[in-house]
């Protein structure tokens, strides 16, 4: 029995070092395979971003031009109204025109203009704007496909941090 407690002691030894050994090596392979969840997850938030991005220049631009052109219409119809008081008048035989059509002439013009203007400055402000690098139905799918991929990449990162961990607590409890 004496000659049997040494070899147990050193089989115990050798396993400890044995169990050690391979939650280096695991944490060694589990730490590059981490190293590539976290570029796969910044290459997927990259590309959420841009898509993100591309979708709001395109929401802002049209936004812009619906504003202008919900400016616009009024203007237009405005300047017909106010251009076609006079020539209603003049053709119903009227030499001079009344105060109350000189009123709706000049109200309708001036309406026009400062609607024609404000339409003129949302067109301007929207052109102005960068164009989309994607069009709004690719970047909407763009976003929803690096959505995916954000979440899922953050999953697993997640999930290899923990075995890091555990590897980790692995080794550091087999040294000892």
């Amino acid at each position: 029995m004496i000659a049997i407690q040494p070899l147990a002691n050193s089989l115990t030894g050798l396993q400890r070092a044995t169990d050690r050994t391979a939650a280096e090596l695991g944490l060694r392979r589990t730490n590059e395979e981490l190293a590539r969840i976290e570029a796969r997850h910044s290459t997927a938030s990259r590309a959420l971003a841009e898509a993100q991005l591309a979708l709001e220049q395109g929401r802002r631009r049209k936004n812009g031009l619906v504003v202008a052109v919900a400016l616009g219409a009024p203007a237009v119809l405005f300047c017909m109204v106010g251009t076609a008081v006079p020539m209603v008048a003049f053709s119903a035989g009227e030499q001079t025109m009344s105060y109350a059509l000189s009123g709706v002439m000049c109200v309708t013009t001036n309406l026009a203009l400062l609607l024609g203007v404000l339409a003129a400055v949302f067109a301007v402000r929207a052109l102005r704007l960068p164009r989309p690098t994607l069009s709004s139905g690719r970047a909407k799918q763009a976003t929803a496909v690096a959505q995916a991929e954000v979440s899922a990449s953050a999953a697993e990162l997640q999930t290899k941090q923990a075995e890091v961990e555990k590897l980790r607590r692995a080794a550091s409890r087999d040294e000892g």
